[in-house]
């Protein structure tokens, strides 16, 4: 069954046009995130990417993940708890109520108490989970999810059994946006040196607050230039990430990398610095092959498991 797929994100939404066998038709992506739309303006975003698929094709099943399901997004649609499946995930699927005819559907979000004991949520990631399960044939993984909250997900008996968030990707652009550390000017291409420095200082022990100071500190005591202190700050926020995320969970076997090419050399470099094997997945790919997983009610079935 042709079927239309959405990946609505806070920042970004893209949208891929699946054939009959699940192929890759076409695909969209824009700028109309979710967190910069208002109550009326998801309905318009969505024609803009949409709307010639949806002449051509009337009445396609469009499926949804992400923040176009949050409290502020499109249509709320409820958590459900760890440890979830695709079974759960497609049990919790919600018919967009305002516009029936376009038949779409948005998958609920999942949520967990974290292992340090804090309440813990996500969106869009789920679906990007199963999918990288699916691809990698792999039933039990710890995954990475890199954006704007990082999430590192412990998957087990192909379940997502609990997970933990980071603030790194929003932190990162607040201290850029309103901070005496972003007063250096507009990230400019990644530093090597400066990011694998900023790695080696955020794994020294001192507080993460102390360890941002230091970035404007380094400017105003340095002797001459070629620092690049906003690629030193990514290296002190990715590295707190990865010190406190390997504290808590220990990889079997290669951790599942899902991250675009704009953040995946830097968490690759990161990955190696702290001895984390990786293997990297497509983002898109994880988030086609897991709608279609969840909506067709599909999932890793070994003998002794149940089909949804």
């Amino acid at each position: 069954m042709e079927r239309i797929v959405i990946d609505w994100g806070s920042s970004n939404l893209r949208a891929y046009l699946l054939g009959a066998s699940g192929q890759l038709l076409e695909q969209r992506h824009s700028s109309d995130g979710a967190l910069a739309l208002g109550a009326t303006g998801f309905h318009a975003a969505f024609m803009r990417s949409c709307g010639d698929w949806l002449q051509r094709r009337p009445g396609i099943p469009v499926l949804m993940s992400g923040m176009v399901g949050a409290r502020n997004g499109w249509q709320e649609t409820p958590y459900i708890p760890c440890p979830a499946d695709p079974c759960a995930l497609r049990a919790g699927f919600t018919e967009l109520a305002q516009f029936p005819e376009l038949n779409i559907r948005i998958a609920p979000g999942v949520r967990c108490t974290n292992p340090s004991g804090s309440a813990d949520v996500m969106r869009g990631e789920e679906v990007q989970v199963f999918g990288a399960l699916q691809l990698a044939e792999r039933r039990d993984a710890l995954l990475l999810l890199p954006g704007t909250h990082s999430k590192w997900v412990s998957a087990a008996n192909g379940r997502i059994e609990n997970f933990t968030t980071y603030l790194t990707g929003e932190l990162f652009a607040l201290l850029c946006e309103h901070s005496s550390v972003g007063s250096a000017g507009p990230q400019a291409d990644l530093d090597v040196d400066e990011f694998v420095r900023g790695l080696e200082i955020s794994r020294a022990g001192d507080s993460l607050l102390q360890q941002i100071f230091s970035v404007r500190a380094r400017q105003l005591c340095a002797a001459g230039g070629g620092q690049s202190p906003l690629s030193y700050l990514s290296g002190l926020l990715i590295g707190s990430e990865f010190s406190a995320a390997l504290g808590r969970y220990s990889p079997d076997g290669d951790c599942l990398l899902i991250a675009g090419d704009r953040l995946r050399p830097a968490y690759e470099m990161a990955a190696e610095f702290f001895r984390c094997p990786l293997r990297a997945l497509a983002p898109g790919a994880a988030t086609t092959t897991g709608l279609a997983l969840i909506a067709e009610g599909a999932g890793h079935v070994q003998d002794g498991d149940t089909q949804c």
